[in-house]
């Protein structure tokens, strides 16, 4: 009965905790793959069989995905406010073993899912919400065009089809994002002075 008892303490507890993060994958196995955040099974990416073209058997790569806090993200200036801010993302592959690059031959589905009682307590409405795009070679975050919102779901979900490799980060605003010139900073701290 103990015995038992312990089973089904380790089984709910299994149940409930949230999806590991990172995950090593065979892109060469012929299999579809799927990549989980670390808080969540509804922020995910899907990659379909040989997602790099084909590669023999044992062509491990590694990605990893986490909700990330806006002040975590890079260049995160202009993003991060409580009614600006509803949550982000941070992706992170690896494909340097396997020689892939990161280059990708079939694009991959992503979703991304955010809280409607964080955006309700921003005092936005969902239908108005933004999906931003960074990476390492991008300065400034860029809207991703053919986000497909759902509001029933809470998602986002894109079509990917650039490459994958180093870091990828993603956040969901309530709002576009106006990049500020470095100079324009200048100007405002001279008229604020005044």
């Amino acid at each position: 009965m103990l015995r038992a008892f312990a089973l089904s303490a380790c089984l709910l507890a299994f149940a409930s905790a949230p999806a590991l993060a990172g995950l090593w994958f065979d892109i060469g196995g012929g299999t579809p793959v799927t990549v989980y955040a670390n808080t969540t099974i509804d922020t995910r990416e899907h990659y379909a069989p040989y997602p790099f073209g084909p590669f023999p058997l044992g062509s491990l790569v590694y990605e990893d995905i986490s909700v990330t806090p806006c002040e975590q993200l890079g260049n995160s200036t202009g993003l991060c406010g409580e009614t600006l801010f509803i949550r982000g993302f941070h992706c992170v592959f690896s494909g340097v073993s396997c020689g892939c690059q990161g280059a990708l031959h079939v694009p991959t589905t992503m979703q991304f899912n955010y809280d409607p009682l964080v955006v309700l307590a921003a005092g936005a409405q969902e239908a108005n919400l933004k999906l931003l795009f960074r990476d390492e070679d991008l300065q400034n975050w860029q809207l991703v065009p053919d986000a497909v919102l759902d509001t029933q779901a809470h998602t986002f979900t894109i079509t990917w089809n650039r490459n994958v490799l180093g870091i990828r980060e993603f956040a969901i605003l309530t709002q576009d994002v106006t990049p500020v010139a470095a100079g324009t900073w200048g100007q405002i701290k001279v008229l604020y002075r005044r």
